[in-house]
């Protein structure tokens, strides 16, 4: 198989929950537009999440970011509780429609009402601002393959699954200790930058300390999946106009 890479420069997050603006400013970075992680924290905020708990930033923000920034986006939702499935061959106004009937009816209980709209919202601005949304039942290694023959991509993943580790507990910054009675499979940002002779997907993980690190298609596309746990099943593309 063809080797790809795209230029990248690993960062890591700064802080334990901003793993989203990380991963946006090393894909912008190496399309030459050099955004700092605060930077790109001023353009994607982070959340409180459901009876207080703590939350990052959502991925559709981070998509809507890049089109007001003048590129092209496209992205990708595998998502069944807040996009579906027969939204596949609706337009941008159609989908439209559909999120605003959803504002007032669709409460998910592993988010609360509160975060649910903000999902619903978030979806509605990426349309509004000309983002282009593509509704899959779920990603294969065939369309991931598809995918970083044009450009890098961010996905949104469940680390654990990633990884292949168990459920943590966080007790510093970036620094975790296995956990499975009280800890969590977490949701993460990544950037996959390039597929190497044996068609493993290289991506940069802002957690890692090393964290330029290859996966197979599987795996990744299992990992991107498993991040449906906070309607998460979703990644993005980003292409020069």
């Amino acid at each position: 198989m063809k080797a790809i890479t795209y230029p990248i420069q690993h960062q890591l997050q700064t802080q334990n929950l901003n793993c989203g603006q990380t991963a946006l400013s090393m894909l912008l970075t190496s399309m030459g537009n050099a955004k700092t992680i605060d930077g790109c924290m001023t353009i994607v905020s982070n959340y409180d999440g459901h009876k207080g708990s703590e939350w990052g930033s959502l991925a559709i923000d981070a998509a809507t970011a890049c089109v007001g920034l003048g590129y092209t986006v496209t992205f990708y939702s595998f998502d069944n509780r807040i996009t579906d499935f027969s939204w596949a061959s609706m337009s941008s106004s159609q989908m439209l429609e559909q999120l605003s009937a959803l504002e007032n009816t669709l409460v998910i209980p592993s988010l609360g009402a509160e975060l649910t709209k903000m999902y619903i919202q978030g979806y509605q601005n990426f349309l509004k601002a000309g983002g282009e949304l593509k509704v899959l039942p779920y990603p294969t290694t065939e369309f991931l393959n598809e995918l970083i023959e044009k450009a890098p991509f961010t996905p949104t993943v469940c680390f654990n699954t990633l990884h292949g580790r168990g459920k943590s507990r966080t007790i510093g910054l970036r620094e975790t200790v296995p956990d499975d009675v009280n800890g969590i499979a977490a949701t993460h940002a990544i950037v996959v930058y390039g597929r190497d002779e044996q068609g493993n997907f290289l991506f940069a993980d802002p957690w890692e300390t090393n964290g330029l690190l290859k996966v197979n298609g599987e795996q990744l596309a299992a990992a991107i999946m498993a991040a449906g746990r906070d309607c998460e099943s979703v990644l993005f593309q980003v292409e020069e106009k």
